[in-house]
């Protein structure tokens, strides 16, 4: 018989991000826009980690509040 149990935990992940310069013009501000997001894992056997894609994992109020982040580091 199988079992599902949920629950959260916290991976360090790694983002990569383009700045999109401010725009006057229609009134935009620097934006961050995230295009990737990783985890590393490290398996027993392996030479070196592997990438595990999680962008597509995350919602969108996910990815704002990261995009947030990273805009207050570049400031």
């Amino acid at each position: 018989m199988s079992h599902v149990f949920e629950s959260q935990t916290l991976l360090d992940i790694h983002v990569s991000y383009k700045v999109l310069p401010a725009d006057p013009e229609h009134d935009l501000p620097q934006q961050v826009d995230i295009t990737d997001a990783y985890v590393l894992v490290h398996g027993p056997r392996a030479k070196k980690p592997r990438k595990v894609h999680v962008l597509g994992a995350l919602d969108e109020s996910a990815i704002i509040n990261l995009e947030d982040e990273i805009q207050e580091t570049l400031s």
